[in-house]
């Protein structure tokens, strides 16, 4: 719920539920690629899923998913982020999503450790640099490429698993690395 909400006079920044009236869902993807809506959509009930539509044919490219061994996280997000920088993605594309702020390490080693002067934060996503987050902290916005570091395992407390991973992936535009810790 938006507190902030300038438009209206409601206490928490929307009518109350019962009052609000009529009642509809947006349907029509048209900032994800193909490849990652059919992804995200996996994610969904069929229900859902069967209700939502591409608003464009954009393929995107097929997503990535990354294994590492516990304690080499760092390790895999530089392998990963220098191939896509590789690949001629730029910092100003990519996103580095978390499930909680207590799973992002320290701002200084991230930069350290990929070799960049300085990385932001949702707030300054217009920004060229590489942005770092979690992904509800995130909600709303995009970049062309995102990748999802170890979610799944770190979701915040009372999360809904698949519509937690369905949110994280649709943060992206063209792309999805999703770096996952091998389990055992």
């Amino acid at each position: 719920i938006d507190k902030d909400q300038l438009n209206h006079n409601y206490p928490t920044g929307i009518p109350d539920e019962r009052d609000q009236h009529p009642s509809f869902y947006l349907t029509k993807v048209i900032r994800n690629s193909k490849q990652i809506s059919n992804w995200a959509k996996s994610f969904l009930c069929k229900n859902s899923a069967c209700q939502i539509e591409m608003g464009h044919d954009f393929e995107g490219e097929k997503h990535i998913v990354e294994p590492y061994a516990k304690g080499n996280q760092m390790a895999k997000l530089k392998e990963v982020f220098l191939s896509l920088l590789r690949e001629g993605y730029s910092e100003g594309d990519i996103a580095i999503l978390y499930g909680k702020e207590d799973c992002i390490p320290n701002r200084n080693d991230i930069c350290r450790q990929l070799n960049l002067p300085q990385v932001v934060d949702a707030c300054e996503n217009d920004c060229e640099r590489v942005l770092v987050s979690t992904f509800r902290k995130y909600s709303g916005l995009e970049r062309p490429l995102v990748i999802l570091v170890n979610i799944a395992a770190s979701l915040p407390n009372g999360s809904a698993p698949k519509a937690s991973m369905y949110c994280a992936i649709t943060r992206a535009m063209i792309k999805v690395v999703s770096i996952e810790e091998i389990k055992g």
